[in-house]
């Protein structure tokens, strides 16, 4: 359960970085560049490849220190690096939701906060 949690609140960063962009975001779908589909889509992608990384990383150091079954090498440690990866991707999802839902930055990350 703590894995998990962590896997999602490791996305509270990205809160302050949306709301850094969200002018410039307003600018340019005034301007007719593009919608939000595209721009968020874009976040996502870019934030997956990021995730990859640090959530491998973070799988082969918990799932070798708790000791669970099978070892790094099993078809169980892919599953759980899968699973955490969703999470990570989960997270990311939902605090750019806070933040858009939110006027100010304090709120968003109480908001998000509260919600876990």
């Amino acid at each position: 359960y703590f894995s998990q949690q962590f896997i999602c609140m490791s996305n509270l960063q990205a809160i302050p970085v949306f709301f850094s962009e969200r002018a410039l975001f307003y600018r340019e779908r005034a301007a007719g560049l593009y919608t939000e589909l595209p721009y968020f889509l874009a976040r996502v992608v870019v934030n997956a490849c990021t995730q990859v990384v640090m959530v491998s990383a973070y799988s082969v150091i918990v799932y070798s220190m708790v000791g669970l079954r099978d070892g790094v090498g099993s078809q169980r440690f892919v599953f759980f690096t899968g699973v955490m990866w969703f999470l990570s991707i989960a997270g990311y999802a939902f605090s750019n939701f806070i933040a858009a839902m939110t006027p100010n930055q304090q709120s968003a990350m109480n908001l998000y906060s509260a919600m876990f």
